[in-house]
């Protein structure tokens, strides 16, 4: 684990994304709705975990003004639940493979701002939920062990180099599927 100087966090920033992390995280873990109902409550949830992490605190809290970054090695523990999370985000990949089936797959640009190589790329839903979920996850465990830093830092940190592009890109895919063919939009009913 990451040396933070500052190891707890208190934010309702962080509370309130913990309730998204978790939320979201059940509903690919249990939920049952076919593939239509199922990518519509996806692209809700996607969007307010995106809104969530924009809210967090920056990871610069965690560390004393001016501290260098260092690097710190994986301890055999934290190896043995790196490949936990990895085993449980392979049994939700091979869910959510049965569960989208042909919505699945979709194609977009790598990098919209490179303009002279701008080639399209597929793109694979099952991938960017089962990217997302594994980090999310990572942060959730953290949360419920009282590590509020480190999982401050699983989500923010990684929102920001990793899961934030799986999220955009399966948001993007799902509005394509729901604006311009037959996905529909998600409808949370009156309130």
């Amino acid at each position: 684990m990451r040396d933070f100087d500052n190891p707890y966090i208190s934010h309702p920033a962080l509370s309130a994304f913990a309730e998204l992390a978790s939320e979201f995280c059940r509903f690919v873990e249990e939920e049952t709705l076919p593939a239509r109902g199922f990518a519509q409550r996806l692209h809700h949830l996607l969007s307010g975990l995106y809104l969530g992490a924009l809210e967090l605190p920056h990871t610069d809290v965690l560390f004393k003004p001016g501290a260098a970054d260092a690097e710190v090695p994986y301890t055999e523990a934290e190896d043995r639940t790196g490949q936990e999370l990895y085993q449980q985000t392979g049994r939700v990949a091979a869910r959510l493979t049965e569960h989208l089936g042909e919505i699945d797959h979709y194609l977009e640009v790598f990098d919209p701002y490179e303009t002279s190589n701008a080639e399209t790329v597929g793109g694979s839903l099952v991938d960017d939920i089962s990217d997302i979920y594994r980090d999310l996850l990572a942060g959730l465990r953290q949360w419920e062990r009282g590590e509020s830093g480190a999982a401050l830092w699983e989500w923010r940190f990684n929102f920001e180099v990793h899961w934030g592009e799986h999220a955009i890109s399966a948001i993007r895919a799902i509005h394509a599927r729901a604006a311009f063919y037959d996905l529909g939009w998600f409808n949370a009913g009156p309130t």
